[in-house]
């Protein structure tokens, strides 16, 4: 590392002389040769570019934390990690310890780092323009997918299946074979349910044109996986259920909803298809204790089910008019549930009073919303 530190001191890369631009007052931070905004600007230093550390993380898709008791400051990533104290000169690169020639800064409230050490750190090359004064930073293509929270950032690697997992000041855990069966198009989103515990949602929409959409779910807790699912939907209609209900996962394969523990213990198992007499996959809208909100994807229709006695009532039949119940009926059996022009019951869950639902309501003759209200009999 040192001959390389050195061949870039007499390349004039990392160390400008002089000030910043004298027009701007700025160095200007480019990544990949595409300039970047940010909220705290780059400076220079006896003749170092100091970085804020955190927006530089974020545009590396790393994440940072900073440690006030000890102030010290983390960045990590899947393949790299970072450890420095203010005041030190000694940081942490993937697991060594580095001796360096100059320490964290606080300015702004914002830390910096000369960013020759972020370059260390994550392999990224950087160049150094002085008639510009403008610094670049040159990393690989990312291959991560990610998603953060407000204590931890979760990284999935669709090539090797992985899931890597960074919560509060530890760093990467990795959780592998994910099973998923297919990796195009892919999204993912996280739902915290306890301190260490993650319900993740990660999509992959596939097929000409896009109409088939797995959903797998992943249970991890203390940085294992404890249990998943996976959900096959066919059409264009939202695929958007419900993820926590009373601090465990709301989990669901094509016929049944499981209620699991952080454990990866099953609570509740609810036989969807049994219950409603509908063919799945089903969305899962709403859980409670005694009643379920539950839409048969192709029929696209709101279906309550009272659990403790077991009965479902699909809410169209209900709350609109025969003439609508008839268009839909018909619409649908023409084969029409999986079309851009098939409404679907147009019913939308507002709250719950007691044994009373509250819904919203677009006609399907007159495109006017109205106010509804179904109550358990």
């Amino acid at each position: 590392m040192k001959k390389w530190i050195m061949a870039l001191l007499a390349a004039g890369m990392l160390f400008p002389n002089g000030q910043a631009d004298a027009e701007t007052g700025q160095v200007h931070f480019y990544l990949n040769n595409e300039k970047q905004l940010l909220q705290q600007a780059p400076y220079v230093l006896d003749g170092r570019v100091y970085v804020p550390l955190r927006e530089i993380g974020n545009k590396l898709d790393a994440r940072t934390v900073w440690d006030g008791e000890n102030k010290t400051v983390y960045m990590w990533s899947p393949d790299s990690s970072l450890e420095w104290t203010l005041g030190s000169e000694n940081m942490m690169v993937n697991g060594q310890s580095i001796k360096t020639d100059a320490a964290p800064m606080i300015r702004n409230q914002s830390i910096y780092v000369p960013i020759r050490f972020i370059s260390d750190a994550f392999g990224a090359p950087i160049s150094w323009d002085s008639s510009s004064y403008a610094v670049t930073l040159n990393q690989e293509p990312n291959r991560y997918y990610s998603t953060e929270l407000s204590k931890a950032k979760i990284w999935l690697d669709p090539a090797l299946q992985k899931l890597y997992i960074s919560e509060g000041k530890n760093p990467t855990a990795v959780i592998e074979q994910l099973q998923m069966d297919s990796t195009e198009w892919l999204s993912m989103e996280a739902a915290v349910i306890d301190d260490t515990s993650y319900l993740i949602t990660i999509q992959s929409v596939t097929g000409e044109p896009h109409l088939h959409t797995y959903q797998y779910r992943y249970l991890v807790s203390e940085g294992e996986l404890r249990h998943h699912t996976q959900i096959d939907y066919y059409g264009f209609k939202s695929t958007v259920n419900r993820s926590v209900f009373d601090g465990k996962a709301v989990m669901l394969d094509s016929t049944t909803l499981e209620i699991v523990n952080t454990s990866g213990n099953v609570e509740h198992s609810y036989p969807l298809q049994e219950y409603t007499g509908m063919e799945g996959p089903f969305i899962v809208e709403q859980v409670y204790e005694d009643y379920l909100l539950v839409r048969p994807y192709r029929l696209d229709a709101l279906v309550l089910i009272d659990l403790e006695n077991k009965r479902a009532t699909t809410l169209y039949e209900a709350l609109l008019s025969e003439e609508e119940q008839s268009y839909l009926e018909e619409r649908y059996s023409d084969g029409e549930g999986i079309m851009f022009d098939y409404p679907g019951d147009q019913i939308r869950f507002v709250k719950r009073e007691g044994d009373t639902f509250h819904f919203t309501y677009k006609g399907l003759f007159d495109n006017k919303e109205y106010n509804v209200e179904y109550e358990v009999q």
